[in-house]
């Protein structure tokens, strides 16, 4: 039995000249890997340039639990982003999000609320025109939320050193050395507080400090997370 479904594309590895291995971040199904047979012909059900990082998708598929790879019958573009694959900075940003949600979201349960902000956050962003160099920023603080390790946002001059471990400002340095010293942890402070609709003002080198500290908190709350490579080219084109 067949259902029709959403999902938003998080990984792909060629397999053949004519087969791809896709994670995709389902609506229904959470995480799921398929096989896709492809082609560039017009005539194909699977064309190449459908599967892009964080595409969204309208999918058929035959869903089977505990199946290491499921079967898609039909896959059409949920929605045609106008501008995220064009502009460099935005693409940069997709690349870097795609690899850092592929090293997130391991799960096999569906969560509809996850799924709506992606879909939501996605389509907000390819509808910006300006100021949206911050937007990878935000997005790494609110996924914790819906991953569920955001933080304790206590800070306070008293509360001052953020502990990475215990996801929460302290009065004084905890006895391990995975905390921000005050300077870094009012950043940190400041960004939890000010969300999207507002840019947080910080020097090119303060930014890149910023996003170190939240990918080493993402570390310690993940198992298994990985050091994201991307992040690198994304401070140069963000220079």
């Amino acid at each position: 039995m067949y259902s029709k479904i959403r999902g938003v594309v998080l990984n792909s590895i060629k397999y053949s000249d004519n087969k791809l291995i896709t994670n995709i971040f389902t609506e229904n199904f959470g995480s799921q890997a398929f096989i896709l047979n492809i082609s560039r012909s017009k005539n194909a059900v699977f064309r190449t340039n459908i599967i892009q990082p964080l595409s969204i998708l309208d999918i058929e598929v035959s869903y089977k639990p505990n199946k290491e790879f499921q079967h898609i019958k039909d896959c059409k573009p949920f929605y045609i982003y106008k501008s995220v694959y064009y502009d460099i900075i935005k693409s940069t940003i997709v690349l870097f999000l795609t690899e850092v949600l592929y090293k997130s979201i391991r799960s096999e349960n569906a969560n509809e609320s996850l799924f709506n902000f992606l879909l939501n956050f996605m389509i907000d962003f390819d509808s910006k025109a300006e100021d949206y160099n911050n937007y990878h920023i935000y997005f790494l603080l609110e996924l914790m939320k819906y991953i569920g390790f955001y933080p304790y946002n206590n800070y306070s001059e008293e509360h001052c050193f953020f502990d990475l471990k215990e996801g929460n400002f302290a009065s004084f340095p905890p006895n391990h050395k995975n905390y921000l010293d005050p300077i870094q942890s009012k950043i940190m402070s400041d960004a939890l507080n000010l969300g999207i609709k507002h840019q947080i003002v910080l020097s090119h080198d303060s930014k890149k400090n910023l996003l170190y500290n939240i990918l080493l908190y993402y570390k310690f709350h993940i198992i298994g997370f990985k050091e994201v490579k991307s992040h690198k080219i994304l401070e140069d084109v963000l220079a």
